[in-house]
């Protein structure tokens, strides 16, 4: 499959320095390893045609740090299914009308050509999960049919095409240990997904936990489909309860939904 490819910076500003970390580390700077789980997610959207031509085709998709052992300055790479053409959602305002969702950061500029861009923030990112670096709009072709999957993936090179790089800016310190979720759009009949999986993508995990917990404190609209995938006990609405049975299930604490 072909992909459309763009790269990703991310640092933050400490909070007693008027200037940047860079990313970069000069022959005084000594990086060291450290332990600690990074752990990236890319959103799976499922959206049936019918939401599709209501959205004029266009799809947000957030890629967010689902666990943070401190880090303040990043670099990846996300691809992008050559099929789509995509934004780079960088207004906190367009990203919350878009996705219903804040970008955590407080600006972002473009950098190093179209495809690459800067994200700075305050140190306060460290330490927090469930962080929205980025929002990337994705626009599928009005071709697309239900059972279609266009792809958003995770990949871990850096602008100069090394490995991804996770910093402490303070601390000089490196983070190794990284996992991630590629995510996308996928294109569903109103009747194909199944209960508790609220994405599409064939798993129950975390990620449809977030999105039920989401719809619960409106902050999220759920499709028709969505809301009966969400409705576990089946009392019409999707609630705390719902939330508890799809945790029992990924947790083997239930067999079954």
């Amino acid at each position: 499959m072909h992909i459309k490819k763009f790269s990703a910076m991310l640092a933050s500003l400490m909070l007693l320095s008027c200037f940047p970390a860079t990313m970069n580390a000069s022959a005084n700077d000594a990086v060291i390893d450290t332990e600690g789980a990074v752990a990236i997610a890319i959103e799976q959207k499922s959206v049936t045609l019918e939401e599709l031509r209501n959205q004029n085709y266009q799809v947000p998709v957030f890629v967010k740090m689902m666990e943070n052992p401190g880090i303040n300055a990043m670099e990846f790479g996300v691809d992008v299914d050559e099929r789509c053409s995509y934004q780079i959602i960088n207004d906190n305002d367009e990203a919350y009308e878009l996705g219903n969702a804040f970008l955590n950061i407080s600006m972002v500029y473009s950098s190093r050509g179209n495809f690459t861009w800067s994200v700075w923030g305050s140190s306060s990112i460290q330490k927090k999960t469930g962080i929205n670096l980025l929002m990337v709009l994705v626009t599928v072709p009005e071709t697309a049919s239900a059972g279609d999957l266009f792809t958003v993936t995770y990949q871990p090179n850096n602008a100069q095409g090394g490995k991804h790089i996770y910093r402490n800016s303070a601390t000089r310190a490196n983070f190794t240990d990284i996992s991630w979720t590629d995510g996308g759009v996928q294109i569903v009949d109103s009747e194909t997904l199944r209960q508790g999986d609220l994405n599409g993508d064939d798993q129950i995990n975390i990620m449809d936990v977030i999105l039920i917990n989401k719809a619960i404190y409106g902050k999220a609209d759920l499709t028709p489909a969505q809301m009966k995938a969400a409705d576990i006990n089946g009392d019409g609405k999707p609630d705390a309860n719902d939330t508890l049975m799809v945790m029992k299930y990924i947790i083997k604490l239930i067999d079954t939904l």
